[in-house]
């Protein structure tokens, strides 16, 4: 029996499912590694080994030395989907973890921390982002649940 809860009870597609667990494997495994800020990314000029670059505040965002993306690009990528195809409106707490709007500084969110908020996620039905990333909480968060307010966020299809 698995640990996680289904799909059915997520309310949300089996591919996506299979996607969020082999992101969480790939986050618990290092297998991404994050970046702070995409003009690291753009302006670096050192050849990088690495190619699976983590970064909340991106939804994809290829580049010569890999492709950054966030919980959602890395999603898809691993169900083998189109970028931008999964529909966050589906269900609200898949909503809520590819967009922790409770956190400040997306892109200061780490791949442990975004592996707790998948696995809680996954778990229990519930990203728990202020616990997964206590620091990023924000101080004073918006009155308007579920909006976009940080400024600092791109999560086009760049």
């Amino acid at each position: 029996m698995s640990k996680y809860l289904s799909a059915e009870k997520l309310d949300i597609r089996k591919a996506v499912h299979k996607g969020l667990q082999l992101t969480l494997k790939a986050l618990e495994g290092g297998k991404l590694k994050h970046r702070k800020a995409l003009k690291e990314l753009e302006f670096g000029q050192r050849t990088i080994s690495v190619k699976r670059w983590f970064n909340m505040n991106y939804w994809s965002v290829p580049h010569q030395c890999g492709t950054a993306m966030c919980l959602g690009g890395w999603t898809e990528h691993f169900a083998h989907l189109p970028v931008n195809s999964i529909d966050t409106h589906m269900s609200g707490k898949l909503y809520e973890l590819f967009y922790p709007n409770e956190l400040e500084h997306w892109e200061k969110i780490t791949p442990k921390q975004a592996a707790r908020a998948l696995r809680s996620y996954l778990e229990m039905g519930d990203a728990r982002w202020a616990k997964a990333a206590p620091r990023l909480k924000q101080r004073n968060p918006s009155p308007f649940p579920g909006s976009l307010h940080t400024a600092e966020v791109d999560h086009s299809n760049a």
